[in-house]
């Protein structure tokens, strides 16, 4: 497939010092995208990051060795990506694939993330206008997650981050944040990028952010 490794996803593992996971993730075509998490009542579900979702489902497609499978998986992807107007995500997935794109479906995708940026931006401005500094960061914050999960990560992602982080002091917050670049970094299979952020956030951690397992999830 044009534009993956056959080893990208055991070296992505072996990257982050990882032998096996700790929780039970579905990646079967229709099945559900939760993780279960084993604790001391029984199974949770506990749903998971779409970005992790479709990274997941991208690598599984490419490396399944079925072709009725990939397909499936395909027409997944595409279903989850129309659905959220990711128009950056699913144009790195056929990428990956090697699949042509929708070119009618990501001009689709990118007027409706116009649109919605052009929304967030009018609540940033006015944040900033009419209200304080914790309406503000909640409001570029929540720019900076849109173009994450729209683009899995990309430079106006990060140039909205850097404009929440100058406006976030406490540390649980700026955990989240790396929590955030972690998750856009692993979508993109850059194992330095998310070991950089991983780093990060367990420094963050070690000053006081609090119980590190939920923000996990």
């Amino acid at each position: 497939v044009p534009g993956w490794r056959a080893d990208s996803a055991r070296g992505l593992q072996a990257g982050f010092g990882c032998e096996s996971a700790p929780h039970a993730v579905s990646l079967e075509p229709g099945g559900p995208s939760g993780v279960r998490a084993m604790g001391g009542g029984g199974e949770a579900e506990i749903p998971q990051d779409p970005l992790l979702v479709l990274r997941s489902k991208i690598s599984l497609a490419a490396l399944c060795g079925d072709a009725a499978r990939a397909r499936a998986l395909a027409a997944e992807i595409t279903a989850e990506c129309e659905a959220g107007a990711r128009a950056g995500v699913y144009e790195r997935a056929t990428r990956e694939l090697g699949l042509d794109a929708d070119a009618a479906l990501i001009a689709r995708m990118r007027a409706a993330n116009t649109a919605k940026l052009a929304e967030m931006d009018a609540k940033i401005a006015d944040a900033e206008e009419n209200l304080g500094d914790s309406e503000v960061r909640e409001a570029l914050l929540a720019k900076a997650e849109y173009l994450l999960g729209v683009n899995g990560g990309g430079e106006e992602a990060e140039k909205a981050l850097k404009a929440c982080a100058d406006k976030t002091v406490a540390v649980g917050h700026k955990i989240d944040m790396e929590l955030s670049c972690i998750r856009a970094a692993y979508f993109a299979l850059d194992i330095e990028g998310a070991k950089e952020h991983i780093e990060l956030a367990k420094k963050l951690f070690a000053e006081g952010g609090g119980d590190w397992e939920p923000k996990n999830r």
